[in-house]
């Protein structure tokens, strides 16, 4: 590991895989996130990797078939994505925060039943070094395939941090 400055809870950073910037992580938004308008000031409206951050206290059921409708028991998850298009991480996490969306990706299954209490952006970065340098600092994937369908590198993009 060495490289740019990561997470695996909101009061550890660890090294983003790969990296050489430190100065690249960003935290943009802590709990208890805006709800409504301008969700996504703040962001950079640059490509890169973003992680979402959603704390749990009693079990969820999420609506996805393909993934045989996997239920998440309580802790803190960490669901690391990446923004190359057009508005790059603004308009993607903007659109994952908003509420009442037409789920299109596994993560907005469960960003409508609970909110997102941390939002961590990587101007440039990889979501596969936020997976893996979350995994290497204890967490564990809960549902193999999540966010992660197309990735040949991740079982998941969503993992869950160890003793949350």
């Amino acid at each position: 590991l060495g490289g740019m400055a990561g997470r695996s809870t909101p009061s550890l950073a660890l090294p983003l895989s790969g990296r050489g910037d430190k100065s690249c992580r960003q935290t943009h938004l802590e709990s208890p996130l805006p709800f409504g308008g301008g969700l996504g000031r703040g962001l950079p409206a640059t490509g890169g990797a973003y992680a979402l951050y959603f704390k749990l206290s009693e079990q969820v059921e999420l609506p996805i078939p393909r993934l045989n409708n996997p239920t998440l028991d309580p802790g803190t998850y960490v669901y690391a994505g990446s923004a190359y298009g057009p508005g790059g991480i603004r308009a993607r996490v903007s659109r994952h925060l908003r509420t009442g969306k037409k789920p299109h990706w596994h993560i907005d299954h469960l960003s409508n039943v609970t909110a997102c209490t941390r939002v961590e952006t990587y101007p440039g970065g990889i979501e596969c070094d936020v997976v893996a340098d979350l995994l290497a600092a204890g967490a564990d994937t809960p549902v193999p395939g999540f966010g992660g369908t197309d990735c040949k590198t991740c079982m998941a993009h969503l993992v869950r941090l160890a003793g949350a």
